[in-house]
Protein backbone atom coordinates (compact mmCIF):
# COMPACT_ATOMS: atom_id res chain seq x y z
CA UNK A 1 0.00 0.00 0.00
CA UNK A 2 2.89 2.29 0.99
CA UNK A 3 4.42 1.44 -2.17
CA UNK A 4 1.24 2.73 -4.38
CA UNK A 5 1.27 6.07 -2.36
CA UNK A 6 5.23 6.75 -3.38
CA UNK A 7 4.03 5.73 -6.92
CA UNK A 8 1.85 8.16 -6.78
CA UNK A 9 3.78 11.30 -5.13
CA UNK A 10 6.58 10.84 -7.87
CA UNK A 11 3.63 11.22 -10.21
CA UNK A 12 2.50 14.31 -8.63
CA UNK A 13 5.44 16.45 -8.42
CA UNK A 14 6.62 17.06 -12.34
CA UNK A 15 2.59 17.89 -12.86
CA UNK A 16 3.46 20.58 -10.08
CA UNK A 17 6.13 21.51 -11.10
CA UNK A 18 4.77 22.05 -14.91
CA UNK A 19 2.24 23.96 -13.52
CA UNK A 20 4.09 26.46 -12.30
CA UNK A 21 6.39 26.71 -14.93
CA UNK A 22 3.63 27.60 -17.19
CA UNK A 23 2.19 29.64 -14.64
CA UNK A 24 5.33 31.80 -14.96
CA UNK A 25 5.73 31.64 -17.94
CA UNK A 26 2.37 32.98 -18.59
CA UNK A 27 3.01 35.96 -16.08
CA UNK A 28 6.58 36.77 -17.98
CA UNK A 29 4.63 36.67 -21.14
CA UNK A 30 1.48 38.97 -19.26
CA UNK A 31 4.07 41.37 -18.17
CA UNK A 32 5.95 41.96 -21.16
CA UNK A 33 2.68 42.39 -23.47
CA UNK A 34 1.98 45.16 -20.38
CA UNK A 35 5.49 46.51 -21.38
CA UNK A 36 4.83 46.53 -24.97
CA UNK A 37 1.55 47.98 -24.40
CA UNK A 38 3.17 50.86 -22.57
CA UNK A 39 6.32 51.74 -24.59
CA UNK A 40 3.58 51.83 -27.70
CA UNK A 41 1.92 54.78 -25.54
CA UNK A 42 5.44 56.44 -24.47
CA UNK A 43 5.78 59.65 -26.46
CA UNK A 44 8.90 61.07 -27.02
CA UNK A 45 8.51 64.83 -29.15
CA UNK A 46 11.32 66.74 -30.39
CA UNK A 47 10.99 70.58 -29.30
CA UNK A 48 13.42 73.97 -29.65
CA UNK A 49 15.27 76.16 -26.74
CA UNK A 50 13.84 79.39 -27.67
CA UNK A 51 13.73 82.43 -25.49
CA UNK A 52 12.74 86.53 -25.48
CA UNK A 53 14.61 89.52 -26.33
CA UNK A 54 14.73 92.97 -26.21
CA UNK A 55 16.29 95.30 -28.85
CA UNK A 56 17.90 98.48 -27.20
CA UNK A 57 18.07 101.67 -29.69
CA UNK A 58 19.26 104.82 -29.99
CA UNK A 59 16.29 107.41 -28.84
CA UNK A 60 18.16 110.66 -30.25
CA UNK A 61 21.25 109.35 -32.48
CA UNK A 62 24.73 111.07 -32.90
CA UNK A 63 28.41 109.76 -32.70
CA UNK A 64 29.03 106.96 -29.85
CA UNK A 65 31.93 108.44 -27.08
CA UNK A 66 31.55 105.51 -24.92
CA UNK A 67 30.66 101.95 -25.20
CA UNK A 68 31.47 100.11 -22.08
CA UNK A 69 29.81 96.84 -22.61
CA UNK A 70 30.72 93.27 -24.65
CA UNK A 71 28.76 90.65 -26.09
CA UNK A 72 27.80 87.85 -23.42
CA UNK A 73 28.24 90.32 -20.45
CA UNK A 74 25.34 90.03 -18.17
CA UNK A 75 24.15 93.73 -17.89
CA UNK A 76 21.47 95.44 -15.25
CA UNK A 77 18.92 97.25 -15.41
CA UNK A 78 19.33 101.22 -16.01
CA UNK A 79 23.30 100.40 -16.46
CA UNK A 80 24.78 102.18 -19.56
CA UNK A 81 25.25 100.71 -22.79
CA UNK A 82 25.72 103.29 -25.37
CA UNK A 83 26.52 107.24 -24.83
CA UNK A 84 26.98 109.33 -27.49
CA UNK A 85 27.98 112.74 -28.28
CA UNK A 86 25.63 115.12 -26.41
CA UNK A 87 27.63 118.41 -28.70
CA UNK A 88 25.93 121.86 -27.26
CA UNK A 89 23.18 120.80 -24.95
CA UNK A 90 24.95 120.85 -21.89
CA UNK A 91 25.54 124.63 -22.42
CA UNK A 92 21.81 125.16 -24.04
CA UNK A 93 20.94 123.66 -20.43
CA UNK A 94 22.84 126.34 -18.68
CA UNK A 95 21.73 128.64 -20.83
CA UNK A 96 17.84 128.01 -19.66
CA UNK A 97 18.59 127.58 -16.42
CA UNK A 98 20.16 131.38 -16.24
CA UNK A 99 17.48 132.53 -17.82
CA UNK A 100 14.95 130.74 -15.61
CA UNK A 101 17.21 132.47 -12.68
CA UNK A 102 16.54 135.83 -14.64
CA UNK A 103 12.52 135.62 -14.80
CA UNK A 104 12.19 134.34 -11.43
CA UNK A 105 14.00 137.66 -10.05
CA UNK A 106 12.05 139.91 -12.64
CA UNK A 107 8.70 138.17 -10.79
CA UNK A 108 9.76 138.85 -7.19
CA UNK A 109 10.68 142.23 -8.19
CA UNK A 110 7.03 142.14 -9.16
CA UNK A 111 5.09 140.66 -6.54
CA UNK A 112 7.10 143.20 -4.23
CA UNK A 113 7.04 146.32 -6.27
CA UNK A 114 9.14 148.88 -6.57
CA UNK A 115 11.63 151.03 -3.54
CA UNK A 116 11.56 154.32 -3.00
CA UNK A 117 15.09 154.61 -4.75
CA UNK A 118 13.55 153.47 -8.12
CA UNK A 119 10.29 155.49 -7.97
CA UNK A 120 12.54 158.49 -7.52
CA UNK A 121 14.80 157.46 -10.01
CA UNK A 122 11.85 156.51 -12.83
CA UNK A 123 10.37 160.64 -11.34
CA UNK A 124 13.53 162.03 -12.47
CA UNK A 125 13.77 160.57 -15.35
CA UNK A 126 10.36 161.05 -16.62
CA UNK A 127 11.01 164.87 -15.80
CA UNK A 128 14.01 164.96 -17.84
CA UNK A 129 11.94 164.24 -20.34
CA UNK A 130 9.49 166.00 -20.16
CA UNK A 131 11.69 169.23 -20.27
CA UNK A 132 13.89 167.93 -23.05
CA UNK A 133 10.58 167.98 -25.34
CA UNK A 134 9.25 171.16 -23.64
CA UNK A 135 12.64 172.93 -24.98
CA UNK A 136 12.99 171.17 -28.59
CA UNK A 137 9.39 172.42 -29.11
CA UNK A 138 10.50 175.94 -28.23
CA UNK A 139 12.93 176.04 -30.71
CA UNK A 140 16.40 177.23 -30.59
CA UNK A 141 17.16 180.40 -27.98
CA UNK A 142 19.71 183.26 -29.23
CA UNK A 143 21.79 182.32 -26.40
CA UNK A 144 22.11 178.36 -27.63
CA UNK A 145 22.93 180.17 -30.82
CA UNK A 146 25.87 182.34 -29.16
CA UNK A 147 26.98 179.58 -27.15
CA UNK A 148 27.57 177.48 -30.54
CA UNK A 149 29.09 180.26 -32.60
CA UNK A 150 31.45 180.81 -30.00
CA UNK A 151 32.05 177.05 -29.51
CA UNK A 152 33.07 177.22 -33.40
CA UNK A 153 35.50 180.25 -32.76
CA UNK A 154 37.34 178.62 -29.98
CA UNK A 155 37.76 175.23 -31.87
CA UNK A 156 39.02 177.63 -34.88
CA UNK A 157 41.49 178.86 -32.80
CA UNK A 158 42.90 176.18 -31.06
CA UNK A 159 43.16 173.98 -34.99
CA UNK A 160 45.06 176.97 -36.19
CA UNK A 161 47.52 177.14 -33.26
CA UNK A 162 47.90 173.38 -33.43
CA UNK A 163 48.39 173.54 -37.59
CA UNK A 164 51.29 176.06 -36.31
CA UNK A 165 52.55 173.99 -33.81
CA UNK A 166 52.68 170.93 -36.37
CA UNK A 167 54.73 172.95 -38.97
CA UNK A 168 57.49 174.14 -36.43
CA UNK A 169 57.65 170.43 -35.42
CA UNK A 170 58.18 169.30 -39.25
CA UNK A 171 61.10 171.96 -39.74
CA UNK A 172 62.57 170.63 -36.80
CA UNK A 173 62.23 167.11 -37.54
CA UNK A 174 64.01 168.06 -40.63
CA UNK A 175 66.72 169.12 -39.36
CA UNK A 176 67.31 165.95 -37.05
CA UNK A 177 66.47 167.93 -34.45
CA UNK A 178 63.31 166.52 -32.87
CA UNK A 179 62.38 163.03 -33.24
CA UNK A 180 59.03 161.36 -35.68
CA UNK A 181 56.94 160.42 -33.51
CA UNK A 182 56.56 163.87 -32.46
CA UNK A 183 55.49 164.82 -35.69
CA UNK A 184 53.12 161.80 -35.98
CA UNK A 185 51.86 162.94 -32.55
CA UNK A 186 51.12 166.48 -33.41
CA UNK A 187 49.38 165.42 -37.07
CA UNK A 188 46.91 163.29 -34.61
CA UNK A 189 45.90 166.22 -32.78
CA UNK A 190 45.35 168.63 -35.72
CA UNK A 191 43.14 165.90 -37.40
CA UNK A 192 41.22 165.54 -33.92
CA UNK A 193 40.89 169.57 -33.52
CA UNK A 194 39.39 169.21 -37.51
CA UNK A 195 36.86 166.79 -36.38
CA UNK A 196 35.88 168.86 -33.53
CA UNK A 197 35.78 172.03 -35.54
CA UNK A 198 33.65 170.92 -38.26
CA UNK A 199 31.04 169.00 -35.12
CA UNK A 200 30.71 172.79 -33.79
CA UNK A 201 29.83 174.17 -37.30
CA UNK A 202 27.12 171.55 -37.61
CA UNK A 203 25.46 172.26 -34.33
CA UNK A 204 25.29 175.67 -35.35
CA UNK A 205 23.88 175.05 -38.51
CA UNK A 206 21.05 173.32 -36.75
CA UNK A 207 20.34 176.00 -34.29
CA UNK A 208 19.85 178.38 -36.86
CA UNK A 209 17.53 176.21 -38.72
CA UNK A 210 15.56 175.19 -35.67
CA UNK A 211 14.69 171.24 -34.99
CA UNK A 212 13.17 169.33 -37.35
CA UNK A 213 9.92 167.49 -37.50
CA UNK A 214 10.86 163.95 -36.34
CA UNK A 215 13.20 164.94 -33.38
CA UNK A 216 10.21 166.77 -31.74
CA UNK A 217 8.10 163.45 -32.44
CA UNK A 218 11.25 161.30 -30.88
CA UNK A 219 11.15 163.66 -27.32
CA UNK A 220 7.57 163.36 -27.31
CA UNK A 221 7.87 160.17 -27.62
CA UNK A 222 10.61 159.36 -25.24
CA UNK A 223 8.69 161.72 -22.11
CA UNK A 224 5.53 159.58 -22.81
CA UNK A 225 7.78 156.55 -22.56
CA UNK A 226 9.35 157.88 -19.28
CA UNK A 227 6.09 159.08 -17.67
CA UNK A 228 4.92 155.57 -18.87
CA UNK A 229 7.23 153.88 -17.03
CA UNK A 230 7.25 155.95 -13.96
CA UNK A 231 3.15 155.94 -13.53
CA UNK A 232 3.41 151.44 -13.98
CA UNK A 233 6.16 152.01 -11.17
CA UNK A 234 4.02 154.02 -8.93
CA UNK A 235 0.85 151.63 -8.86
CA UNK A 236 2.59 148.53 -8.78
CA UNK A 237 2.58 145.20 -11.02
CA UNK A 238 -1.16 144.19 -11.90
CA UNK A 239 -2.44 140.95 -11.60
CA UNK A 240 -2.46 140.31 -14.77
CA UNK A 241 1.13 141.26 -15.39
CA UNK A 242 2.32 138.66 -12.53
CA UNK A 243 0.07 136.39 -14.14
CA UNK A 244 1.57 136.69 -17.68
CA UNK A 245 5.22 136.70 -16.07
CA UNK A 246 4.25 133.40 -14.42
CA UNK A 247 3.22 131.95 -17.94
CA UNK A 248 6.58 133.06 -18.84
CA UNK A 249 8.82 131.33 -16.63
CA UNK A 250 6.52 127.87 -16.59
CA UNK A 251 7.65 128.52 -20.66
CA UNK A 252 10.93 128.22 -19.92
CA UNK A 253 10.66 125.44 -17.23
CA UNK A 254 8.95 123.80 -20.29
CA UNK A 255 12.16 124.30 -22.59
CA UNK A 256 14.94 123.37 -20.35
CA UNK A 257 13.15 119.97 -19.32
CA UNK A 258 13.00 119.33 -23.33
CA UNK A 259 16.37 120.32 -23.03
CA UNK A 260 17.19 117.67 -20.33
CA UNK A 261 15.53 114.95 -21.80
CA UNK A 262 17.26 115.12 -24.92
CA UNK A 263 20.39 114.93 -23.20
CA UNK A 264 19.37 111.90 -20.76
CA UNK A 265 18.44 110.37 -24.22
CA UNK A 266 22.24 110.78 -25.03
CA UNK A 267 22.92 107.76 -22.91
CA UNK A 268 21.30 104.59 -23.38
CA UNK A 269 20.72 102.17 -20.46
CA UNK A 270 19.57 98.57 -20.38
CA UNK A 271 15.93 98.41 -19.78
CA UNK A 272 15.84 95.34 -17.19
CA UNK A 273 18.35 92.94 -16.26
CA UNK A 274 19.84 90.20 -19.02
CA UNK A 275 22.85 89.01 -21.12
CA UNK A 276 24.23 91.05 -24.17
CA UNK A 277 23.81 88.63 -26.61
CA UNK A 278 24.45 91.32 -30.05
CA UNK A 279 26.49 94.40 -30.13
CA UNK A 280 26.04 95.55 -33.69
CA UNK A 281 28.44 98.97 -32.96
CA UNK A 282 31.43 100.35 -32.08
CA UNK A 283 33.20 103.68 -30.30
CA UNK A 284 32.69 105.89 -33.20
CA UNK A 285 29.93 104.75 -35.17
CA UNK A 286 27.21 107.85 -35.73
CA UNK A 287 23.79 106.36 -35.08
CA UNK A 288 20.59 107.43 -36.57
CA UNK A 289 17.44 107.85 -34.55
CA UNK A 290 15.99 104.88 -33.72
CA UNK A 291 18.43 102.60 -34.34
CA UNK A 292 19.58 99.42 -32.57
CA UNK A 293 22.51 99.38 -30.51
CA UNK A 294 22.16 95.87 -28.74
CA UNK A 295 19.65 93.02 -28.14
CA UNK A 296 19.34 91.81 -24.76
CA UNK A 297 18.75 88.41 -23.85
CA UNK A 298 15.70 88.75 -20.82
CA UNK A 299 16.31 86.45 -17.60
CA UNK A 300 13.92 83.58 -17.16
CA UNK A 301 12.34 84.43 -20.44
CA UNK A 302 14.29 80.14 -21.97
CA UNK A 303 11.33 78.41 -22.86
CA UNK A 304 11.17 74.92 -24.80
CA UNK A 305 8.42 74.70 -27.46
CA UNK A 306 6.82 71.61 -28.91
CA UNK A 307 4.68 70.46 -30.56
CA UNK A 308 1.81 67.67 -29.49
CA UNK A 309 -0.29 65.51 -31.36
CA UNK A 310 -4.03 65.45 -30.53
CA UNK A 311 -4.75 62.37 -29.42
CA UNK A 312 -2.44 63.48 -26.36
CA UNK A 313 -3.11 66.49 -25.83
CA UNK A 314 -6.11 65.05 -23.43
CA UNK A 315 -3.23 64.36 -20.89
CA UNK A 316 -1.66 67.37 -20.45
CA UNK A 317 -2.93 71.01 -19.06
CA UNK A 318 -1.68 74.32 -18.09
CA UNK A 319 0.25 73.33 -14.63
CA UNK A 320 0.99 70.35 -15.56
CA UNK A 321 5.20 69.02 -15.25
CA UNK A 322 6.60 67.39 -18.29
CA UNK A 323 10.20 65.65 -18.53
CA UNK A 324 12.81 66.68 -21.05
CA UNK A 325 15.97 65.26 -22.46
CA UNK A 326 19.01 67.40 -23.56
CA UNK A 327 22.33 66.11 -25.31
CA UNK A 328 25.18 66.21 -22.85
CA UNK A 329 23.52 66.66 -19.83
CA UNK A 330 22.70 63.19 -18.14
CA UNK A 331 19.25 62.59 -16.99
CA UNK A 332 15.77 64.35 -17.36
CA UNK A 333 14.63 67.76 -16.45
CA UNK A 334 11.03 69.00 -15.63
CA UNK A 335 9.17 72.00 -17.21
CA UNK A 336 6.30 73.10 -16.49
CA UNK A 337 3.22 73.69 -18.95
CA UNK A 338 2.99 77.51 -19.71
CA UNK A 339 0.92 77.37 -23.02
CA UNK A 340 -1.26 75.44 -25.43
CA UNK A 341 -2.31 76.89 -28.48
CA UNK A 342 -6.23 77.04 -29.12
CA UNK A 343 -5.92 75.98 -32.66
CA UNK A 344 -4.25 73.24 -34.19
CA UNK A 345 -1.48 73.35 -36.67
CA UNK A 346 -0.11 71.47 -40.28
CA UNK A 347 -3.35 70.09 -41.24
CA UNK A 348 -6.28 71.23 -43.29
CA UNK A 349 -9.02 72.64 -41.71
CA UNK A 350 -11.52 70.49 -42.85
CA UNK A 351 -10.48 66.94 -41.52
CA UNK A 352 -12.49 63.71 -42.51
CA UNK A 353 -10.86 61.09 -41.31
CA UNK A 354 -9.57 59.74 -37.83
CA UNK A 355 -6.30 59.21 -39.10
CA UNK A 356 -6.19 63.43 -40.30
CA UNK A 357 -7.46 63.65 -36.69
CA UNK A 358 -4.44 61.85 -35.54
CA UNK A 359 -1.89 64.13 -37.80
CA UNK A 360 -3.27 67.62 -35.78
CA UNK A 361 -0.40 68.69 -33.57
CA UNK A 362 -1.00 71.62 -31.47
CA UNK A 363 2.18 74.08 -30.28
CA UNK A 364 3.26 73.68 -27.02
CA UNK A 365 5.66 76.17 -24.34
CA UNK A 366 7.21 74.65 -21.42
CA UNK A 367 9.12 76.31 -18.71
CA UNK A 368 11.88 75.14 -17.45
CA UNK A 369 12.74 75.21 -13.49
CA UNK A 370 14.91 78.50 -12.54
CA UNK A 371 18.32 77.92 -13.48
CA UNK A 372 18.54 75.82 -15.95
CA UNK A 373 21.50 75.30 -17.90
CA UNK A 374 19.28 75.91 -21.55
CA UNK A 375 20.27 78.03 -24.36
CA UNK A 376 18.34 78.93 -27.34
CA UNK A 377 18.97 76.88 -30.22
CA UNK A 378 18.90 73.78 -28.02
CA UNK A 379 17.01 70.51 -29.34
CA UNK A 380 15.04 68.65 -26.51
CA UNK A 381 13.24 65.29 -26.34
CA UNK A 382 10.28 65.69 -24.64
CA UNK A 383 8.54 62.98 -22.90
CA UNK A 384 4.75 62.74 -22.89
CA UNK A 385 3.11 60.34 -20.54
CA UNK A 386 0.91 57.36 -21.28
CA UNK A 387 -2.51 57.29 -20.12
CA UNK A 388 -1.90 55.40 -17.08
CA UNK A 389 0.81 58.11 -16.18
CA UNK A 390 -1.88 60.63 -15.29
CA UNK A 391 -2.13 63.82 -16.77
CA UNK A 392 1.79 64.82 -16.18
CA UNK A 393 0.36 67.43 -13.55
CA UNK A 394 1.77 65.86 -10.26
CA UNK A 395 5.04 65.94 -11.83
Amino acid sequence: MRIQLDRRGRAVVPVIVLLLMLTLIFLSVNNWRRTQQADEQLLLVSGTVEARYTRIASQLGGRITELPVEEGMDVMQGQLIVRTDPLDLPMQLEQASRAIETAQANLDLLREGPTREELAAALHRAEAAQSAYENIQQGSRAEDIAAAEAAVAQAQTRLNDARDELGRLELLYESAVVEERKVVAARAQVSQLEDALASAKTRVELLRNGPREEEIEQARQQAEAARSDYERLKRGAREQEITAAESSIAGLYAGRDALQVRLDETSVNSPADGEIINLPVNIGDMLQPGQTVAELLLPDSIYIQTFIPEDRLAWISLGSQLEYFTDGVSGSELATVSFISPEAEFTPRNLQTTQKRVEQVYRVKLQPAAGSVLRPGLICDVRIPAPEDGDGSDG
